[in-house]
């Protein structure tokens, strides 16, 4: 019985303390970010990349445990779940684009994650990549035949100068 009350109490600590983690994630990368450019365009894209460039000037995103915002979304109370970038991850993203990010390309980077973006559990079409020191957030649509992710916009973000 003693075990069992003490089994429980372990479990609770350690849900806790996992919750608590991914908020502390976050944290490392909170805060209020203006565009600083394209790091990445899908050939599927609409768009130009002087056409885009332009208009993404200005554009400012909130990023921190209770908001992720842009032009496009206000999600309060956002789940973020962090995601160390591996081989098998950076496979994925080339996959995703086209092969324009491969390793090679991300192999500058000694700190890589991507952030996963829940409203509820509803998964945004947008991802956070921390990147060393740098911040970068993707638009994706989904590949509805294979269910795979198309990024179609990666863009670098830099610091408000407030902060």
């Amino acid at each position: 019985m003693k075990l069992k009350g003490v089994i429980i109490i372990v479990l609770i600590v350690m849900v806790g303390f996992l919750t608590g983690c991914d908020k502390d994630n976050i944290k490392s990368i909170a805060g209020e970010y203006i565009y600083d450019g394209i790091v990445y365009m899908s050939a599927l894209s609409s768009s130009s990349y002087g056409y885009l460039n332009a208009r993404m000037q200005g554009t400012v995103y909130i990023i921190n445990e209770k908001q992720f915002k842009n032009d496009a979304v206000d999600i309060t109370q956002p789940i973020y779940k962090k995601v160390k970038i591996g081989d098998s991850l950076v496979n994925k993203l080339k996959d995703s684009t086209f092969g324009y990010l491969s390793l090679g390309s991300l192999s500058v980077y000694k700190d890589k994650y991507q952030y996963l973006i829940y409203d509820n559990d509803e998964k945004l079409m947008y991802y956070i990549y921390s990147m060393d020191d740098e911040v970068w957030v993707a638009s994706y649509i989904d590949n509805t035949v294979d269910k795979s992710d198309v990024i179609m916009y990666i863009y670098r973000l830099k610091k408000t100068k407030d902060q």
